[in-house]
């Protein structure tokens, strides 16, 4: 990037390629304007499994099903507006 292209530019990355473009981001931030990321995992991939963590699941219930519950609908909704907006 630096010696081609000589200023920072987007990053994007698809499935796996997304960990890959968010860790080159965080290691080079002044070579990278914005990430986009496409098939990333979606953020219930995380929660907490019930047989591993029983108490720790019972604080996030949902197993990542659809439809979304409110309160994870309005979670998301929120979330996106945040990730959405040009100005972040």
């Amino acid at each position: 990037i630096e010696q081609v292209i000589g200023e920072p530019v987007y990053v994007v990355g698809n499935s796996l390629g997304g960990f890959v473009a968010l860790y080159f981001a965080a290691c080079y931030p002044h070579l990278v304007k914005g990430v986009t990321l496409l098939n990333a995992t979606p953020f219930w991939g995380f929660l907490p499994n019930p047989e591993k963590s029983p108490r720790l699941s019972k604080l996030f219930p949902w197993a990542g099903t659809f439809p979304l519950p409110p309160s994870v609908r309005k979670l998301t909704e929120f979330v996106w507006s945040k990730i959405s907006d040009p100005e972040s």
